[in-house]
């Protein structure tokens, strides 16, 4: 039998005193504990004991001190209550007196379940032929501390079963002189006492009727004091005895809880534990914080024999944003043919202002296309439009033309794969942590029109996505020749539209479906040949770095050319527009409009010309 740990319920139950005119016996105390009780098969391995109720069953109880090999008390109970899958409540001093006295400190319990045949009609428990009887279970710890009286006991009060409080906030309030207990059993008569002193006078009683005057008699001595005369019988309960002694506290080691509701109330402090904290239901904190603090290391930890699922936003943060450690690891296990597995790291986000991510593998998207953010002033350009560089606005895109001489550099789509230059937020996305911070507390008014606001601001966005490389939809133009499958595309004379490839014009990507009596078609864009093949293989392209608080940077590399036109895009927020100040052979020079807020790494390679 195995006692549930770490709280056991436990009670004590006194079953009030002798009442001489009902006859009544005092009835010993008895102490209640939850128990599992366990049968055994034939190899002696236990299993959970169940039992209808009202079938009769054999239960010997044996408890011991640590280190004995024989119980210091034990007692057989013959039992007919119901035990579901080996969980039953056991109360202990029914069938022998219990030493409470005994019952401190640690305890070590034991039981023997014997199965019972069907019993005859008024044949008594202790005359029923055994059935079976299962191996002794295991001693166990059953760590009694004390025993109670019937007080129900809160961390910081204690109360009356009336409700009378005794303690509270951890402050004795009941009577000084104790607490009243139940009448005790009266006692024999004692010898009469010492006469006491003569009392007041009474008031004068009514006057009786006139006797007949009788004859006066002469004055007699007093006589000598007769003899003590035998005690009378005993009378009827006295009033209550005095206030029993006064509760002067001291070390509860066990709390026993049998109400439904909350059962252990902590109304002025906090609930510590020195091991494990067990429950059967939810860890529910009005804070939301769970705390590993045993010192300046010390690892939160989550562990579960399943999946650890969360049903709302994970926010990963870190006290050292300074490369000491990292946001977020995720490791698993590879057990390669025939081999032992070994633990692998699949996943890292380090630790740094601005952080990298590295995952072990192959990245997948269900977008085929990588894009990169361009603005623009054309707020009417859409997906599947082919665009060209804005020649009148450095930096911004336009509809490419090959009437209006604007090679292609990519097609907008609605989304990508992967998207360069932009943030998962959009644009102002200061807008939507002001709007998690409003919600997080209570202003959903305020929430909802931040909400709104940021809403806004992408519906007012210059920024459109240009895919640069991948598989996109490319609308064709209907009044020039059309693509079969495999056939290149070039720009048509229509602005932003597609057309096949004809002559020695330079392709920007490949059809991969016919395009004959359809207004776009699926194509592979091809980088870097939307001006000519040469161009694309010979480009120059690299990196640079624009420094914090410089308005521009000189970038040197062989290759360039006075008339070529290097394409800039920004790993960061510039905090202005950029544009190309001046540029020769063999260099170029980036200008912003205000000082860099910081050093702001960028790309650049040459686009059409």
């Amino acid at each position: 039998m195995k006692c549930q740990a770490p709280i056991l319920l436990l009670a004590a139950l006194f079953a009030g005193v002798t009442d001489a005119q009902a006859g009544e016996t005092t009835a010993a105390p008895t102490v209640r504990i939850p128990i599992h009780v366990y049968k055994s098969n034939k190899k002696g391995k236990l299993f959970p004991f169940s039992n209808k109720a009202g079938k009769l069953f054999k239960l010997e109880v044996r408890l011991f001190k640590p280190g004995e090999v024989d119980p210091f008390w034990s007692e057989t109970q013959y039992l007919t209550t119901q035990v579901v899958k080996g969980q039953a409540i056991l109360e202990l001093g029914q069938d022998g007196t219990l030493p409470v006295t005994q019952l401190a400190g640690d305890e070590l319990i034991s039981t023997v379940v014997s199965a019972l045949k069907k019993p005859k009609a008024g044949q008594a428990p202790g005359d029923v032929p055994t059935k079976a009887t299962y191996t002794e279970s295991g001693s166990e710890g059953l760590g009694l501390g004390g025993v109670t009286y019937g007080q129900i006991i809160y961390p910081s009060a204690l109360y009356t079963p009336d409700g009378t409080p005794l303690i509270e906030n951890g402050e004795w309030v009941g009577p000084i002189a104790g607490l009243q207990g139940p009448s005790g059993p009266a006692g024999p008569q004692g010898d009469a006492g010492p006469p006491g002193s003569a009392g007041p006078q009474g008031a004068d009683g009514p006057t009786g009727p006139q006797g007949e005057q009788g004859p006066a008699g002469a004055q007699g001595l007093t006589g000598p004091a007769g003899p003590q005369g035998d005690p009378g019988d005993v009378g009827p309960a006295g009033p209550a005895g005095p206030d029993g002694p006064t509760f002067t506290g001291g070390t509860v080691t066990h709390i026993i809880a049998t109400n439904a509701l909350g059962s252990l109330v902590a109304e002025n402090g906090s609930v510590e534990a020195k091991f494990d904290v067990t429950a059967g239901g939810a860890l529910i904190t009005g804070s939301g914080l769970v705390h590993a603090n045993a010192n300046d290391t010390a690892r939160m930890q989550l562990a579960a024999n399943g999946e650890v699922e969360f049903y709302r936003d994970i926010d990963i943060s870190t006290p050292n944003p300074e490369r000491y450690g990292d946001w977020f690891r995720w490791f698993g296990t590879h057990k390669p043919s025939g081999g032992v597995g070994e633990l692998k790291e699949f996943m890292r986000l380090n630790d740094d202002v601005t952080p990298d991510l590295y995952v072990r593998g192959t990245y997948h998207s269900g977008l085929g296309s990588m894009a990169v953010l361009f603005p623009t002033d054309d707020g009417s350009l859409g997906p599947g439009d082919v665009v060209a560089l804005d020649p009148q606005n450095p930096g911004k895109v336009v509809r490419a033309s090959a009437q209006g001489g604007l090679s292609a550099i990519g097609v907008m789509v609605q989304e990508a794969g992967v998207t360069l230059g932009s943030d998962m937020d959009g644009v102002a996305a200061w807008l939507i942590q002001a709007a998690n911070e409003a919600g997080w507390s209570g202003n959903e008014e305020l929430k909802q029109q931040l909400m709104e606001q940021w809403a806004a601001a992408q519906d007012g966005s210059d920024l459109v996505a240009v895919a640069v490389a991948g598989i996109v939809t490319v609308k064709l133009a209907s009044n020039a020749p059309a693509p079969n499958l495999g056939d290149g595309l070039m720009v048509a004379p229509q602005a932003g539209l597609a057309q096949r490839q004809v002559g020695k014009a330079s392709a920007f990507a490949v059809a991969l479906a016919d395009g004959a009596g359809v207004a776009s078609v699926p194509a592979l864009l091809q980088p870097g040949s939307g001006s000519s093949g040469q161009a694309a293989v010979s480009a120059p392209s690299g990196t640079g770095v624009m420094p914090h608080a410089s308005l521009q940077v000189t970038i040197k590399a062989a290759g360039l050319r006075a008339d070529m036109n290097p394409l800039v895009t920004f790993y960061g927020d510039p905090g202005s527009r950029s544009w190309i100040a001046a540029r020769g052979d063999g260099w170029f020079t980036l200008r912003l409009a205000e000082p860099a807020p910081a050093d702001v790494s960028f790309g650049w390679q040459v686009g059409a010309r």
